[in-house]
């Protein structure tokens, strides 16, 4: 936003709330407006074709950012982060930190973190995932999840969640259940300020941040 608005010009924000429907009617929304540049994060990048081909016609550069667009002609540029080196580095720090573990697993479809994590501690047979469940990255979503997890798993002893939003509604889980902050290794990814809180309180054990 400030290299935007330090250029003149003006950015505007849409939030689709997980909402592949939702955001297509937005991106339809903002073509109408006469947008020039459209930056997506999409929320379903199999289904988002027809609307940036509208896109195109009406001559709007398209950027996706984080997920990959299925027809890669409608978009003049993707930038994504190295997500599965992101759930490696959790993976390294916890074979460095643990001896071994029973791990859940909050992940969503489309990330490939959760993928990273699972390849690099699939050479240690004393890391074992017991339980995995999607969330799509929500707090809300993750809580409730992970609560189910742990009546079903009680072993849980660390949680590698895909961001961390999903870490935190899984710390708000174990709080509930009772757990002490040093019963449950807990990782994310993003480095957000609550997390960096968490990790100093000693609920979280660490973030990748990219």
């Amino acid at each position: 936003r400030t290299v935007v608005e330090n250029h003149g010009d003006v950015l505007i924000s849409r939030n689709p709330a997980l909402n592949a429907d939702r955001q297509i009617e937005e991106i339809r929304g903002l073509i109408a407006d006469g947008v020039r540049v459209l930056f997506i994060n999409p929320v379903g990048g199999t289904r988002m074709d027809t609307v940036l081909a509208e896109a195109r016609a009406a001559r709007v550069i398209v950027i996706a950012i984080d997920t990959n667009i299925a027809e890669e002609g409608y978009v003049a540029a993707t930038v994504v982060s190295e997500n599965e080196r992101a759930g490696a580095q959790c993976a390294a720090h916890l074979i460095t930190h643990a001896d071994g573990g029973r791990i859940a697993l909050l992940k969503h479809s489309e990330a490939q973190r959760i993928e990273g994590f699972r390849t690099a501690i699939a050479a240690h047979p004393s890391f074992q995932v017991v339980a995995e469940a999607e969330c799509s990255g929500q707090l809300e979503i993750a809580m409730p999840v992970m609560a189910e997890m742990l009546a079903a798993h009680p072993e849980i002893d660390v949680v590698m969640a895909l961001n961390d939003p999903a870490a935190l509604g899984a710390i708000a889980a174990l709080q509930s259940a009772g757990r002490a902050p040093t019963d449950t290794m807990v990782y994310g990814v993003d480095g957000v300020p609550e997390s960096r809180d968490l990790i100093r309180a000693g609920w979280m054990t660490a973030t990748a941040v990219q």
